[in-house]
């Protein structure tokens, strides 16, 4: 089976690309990178962006953030502060409390810290001990702004568990300029100095205030990455691309042993916010990997990998898959 991914690759892409497509999860372990998971809308008042959290390597600490964005727990929080411009973190403080107060956002979940063998680089959302003397995670979080590597393993209190997609970590790094940038000395302090300024129910009003609202996307991490039409003998693919979320349609043509796909790429679209299952396309290895594909609606298979054909750069081959 052959995927043409290559011409949207090209310079003649340049009605809807430039450069090259950019699908490799840096999070994730090889053997992971088939597995979706649960996407996460930030809405910030600096902008929107969007997480992608590893359900697979981090399944507690997953969980545990889960509930707090589902119980709305997030919404009507703040960022309050960044570390030296290396770390944004958030989900300690809301303004629910109010008119008595900010207060600390209340525990509803915790989990111990867990080894997710993943790493704190730049982009990646990290669940932070609150108080290392209780050593439990529960709301609190950061991202990182730069390589925090240094920071990696569960000693640290800094738990890896997903990252910003696509072009959303330029709105992380405006919040973190934006913001001021404390030192970590404060950081254990109480709750109304975090900012240059005394936090308080008025604070909202503040110039450099960044509140914070969270939405499940979708929590179905069976959600197809891939369908195909028999009607109209098209495969239809959601990729991320140059930092964006794009729906490509792909004909299919059965050339005895292998079958070729090309692109349409007229019809091209450009989704506004990502979905579970976003294929991968690893630029260095020209290897396209689809995590679920539906035929007429069902799910059939899965663990589809595509390798570039050498002959064309509009072809790719089937490598291998599971039929479900």
């Amino acid at each position: 089976m052959t995927l043409t991914l290559m011409p949207f690759l090209c310079c003649s892409l340049s009605k809807y690309l430039v450069l090259t497509v950019l699908l490799v999860f840096t999070l994730l372990p090889a053997s992971a990178r088939l597995v979706a998971g649960t996407i996460v809308e930030v809405e910030t008042s600096m902008g929107v962006f969007f997480l992608e959290l590893d359900n697979l390597s981090a399944p507690e600490t997953t969980e545990n953030f889960i509930k707090y964005v589902a119980a709305g727990h997030y919404d009507n929080t703040f960022v309050y502060g960044t570390t030296n411009a290396s770390f944004l973190r958030g989900g300690g403080y809301t303004f629910n409390t109010c008119p008595s107060g900010v207060g600390r956002i209340e525990p509803i979940s915790s989990v111990l810290p867990e080894s997710t063998m993943l790493s704190n680089s730049g982009g990646v959302i990290s669940m932070m001990m609150r108080n290392k003397a209780t050593d439990v995670i529960t709301s609190d979080w950061t991202i990182s702004i730069s390589d925090n590597r240094s920071y990696d393993g569960s000693d640290y209190g800094y738990i890896p568990f997903g990252r910003v997609l696509g072009y959303g970590i330029e709105v992380v790094e405006t919040i973190a300029f934006r913001n001021p940038a404390l030192g970590p000395e404060i950081l254990g302090g109480p709750e109304d100095d975090f900012f240059d300024e005394t936090i308080n129910c008025a604070t909202p009003m503040q110039d450099n205030h960044i509140s914070i609202k969270m939405t499940l996307l979708n929590d179905d991490p069976t959600a197809p990455a891939a369908s195909y039409s028999t009607r109209d003998n098209t495969l239809t693919v959601n990729v991320i691309a140059e930092g964006k979320y794009i729906e490509v349609p792909f004909d299919i043509k059965n050339q005895g042993d292998e079958i070729s796909i090309t692109p349409r790429l007229d019809e091209i679209v450009e989704m506004q916010k990502p979905v579970p299952n976003m294929a991968m396309f690893d630029d260095s290895e020209q290897i396209l990997s689809i995590g679920t594909l539906a035929v007429d609606g069902v799910v059939l298979y899965e663990d589809l990998t595509f390798s570039r054909h050498k002959s064309s750069p509009q072809w790719y081959l089937l490598q291998s898959y599971k039929k479900i």
